[in-house]
């Protein structure tokens, strides 16, 4: 039987010896390996295909390891019922998905929060100042998909609606890759603020994003390469550093040390 209810009070997140393969093809991940304590945050970074992507799916239960085990306060994760999973895990993706309604059914999906609540976690999703500039406030019209709001405001909706569920572990996918870089600042404050309340998993393109995050795996071809903070990632000079280097010649006002 699925566990249902809450978890227990200490909600790591553990994975071991995970390894994965799509249908019957090679395996992609090989041996995966990460320990986040309650509070705590891990990004996951490396080059396309180097198989950042498939570990968020095992984390979000989009697949199951074929090697391995990923546990959720000891408990597996394919053993926790569906209701339970979905309010302790918050996800925002890359692209989010946005109803035809206002800013604050955006926000409420379905859960039927009152006004004070989602004015609340918009606010710590950075949404205040554009709410307060808008006559209608949370009640203003989205349009279809979103197409009222920028990248930037569409990501902070989704993350609102994320932390409208005080989801014990938020994964971040990309959530800072189409985004202008004031939004992208407004991002990083709230994330910033949610530091030892929750934890993060981030899978991040841009390395400018991670210099607080605890500790940093990078990945190549399925593989972890090495691990550790930004700065002893920076000192021991691979990957990463490498990775770092070239995206601070691409843009070396954003990407300074």
């Amino acid at each position: 039987p699925r566990l249902q209810g809450p978890l227990p009070a200490d909600t790591r997140l553990r994975a071991e010896g995970v390894g994965f393969a799509y249908d019957e093809g090679p395996a992609v991940l090989h041996d995966i390996g990460f320990d986040i304590a309650p509070g705590r945050s891990l990004a996951l970074v490396g080059a396309t295909g180097s198989g950042k992507s498939t570990i968020a799916g095992l984390l979000l239960r989009f697949h199951e390891p074929a090697a391995g085990t990923i546990t959720l306060g000891g408990v597996p994760l394919a053993d926790i019922d569906d209701g339970t999973f979905g309010r302790l895990v918050g996800y925002v993706p890359q692209d989010p998905f946005l109803l035809a309604g206002t800013i604050a059914e955006n926000i409420d999906f379905g859960l039927g929060a009152g006004p004070a609540r989602i004015l609340e976690v918009a606010e710590r999703a950075g949404l205040g100042p554009f709410l307060a500039s808008l006559e209608l406030g949370a009640q203003t019209p989205v349009g279809e998909r979103g197409a009222a709001l920028s990248a930037g405001q569409r990501q902070q909706v989704i993350l609102a609606r994320a932390l409208l569920r005080d989801p014990a572990i938020l994964i971040l996918d990309e959530a800072t890759a189409s985004i202008d870089s004031a939004t992208e600042e407004l991002l990083q404050q709230a994330l910033h603020a949610l530091r030892g309340k929750v934890s993060m998993v981030v899978i991040a393109h841009r390395l400018s994003t991670l210099r607080e995050v605890d500790e940093i795996v990078v990945l190549a071809r399925g593989h972890i390469e090495e691990r550790g903070s930004h700065a002893q990632l920076i000192a021991r000079g691979g990957l990463y550093r490498r990775l770092w280097e070239l995206q601070r010649m691409e843009s070396p006002v954003d990407l300074s040390v």
